[in-house]
């Protein structure tokens, strides 16, 4: 589980889910439908990924694939 440490362990991003997106987002927003979603400026001005790499997640083994 060391590995996993996003604190301490060597590369933070070991074992990361990326998130809802990839890539980066200019101006972290964006519009679908005339609604604008603001996100978190993570990569200067940019959204870059989901961010979800601290997040722990649930997870279960289902047909084909996991959960989370």
């Amino acid at each position: 589980m060391a590995g996993y440490d996003r604190e301490n362990g060597e590369n933070p991003y070991f074992g990361a889910s990326i998130g809802r997106y990839a890539n980066r987002i200019a101006n972290a927003q964006f519009t679908i439908d005339g609604e604008t979603t603001k996100l978190d400026a993570n990569n200067g001005k940019a959204a870059l990924h989901g961010h979800w790499h601290r997040k722990v997640w649930e997870s279960k083994i289902i047909d084909n694939g996991v959960s989370f």
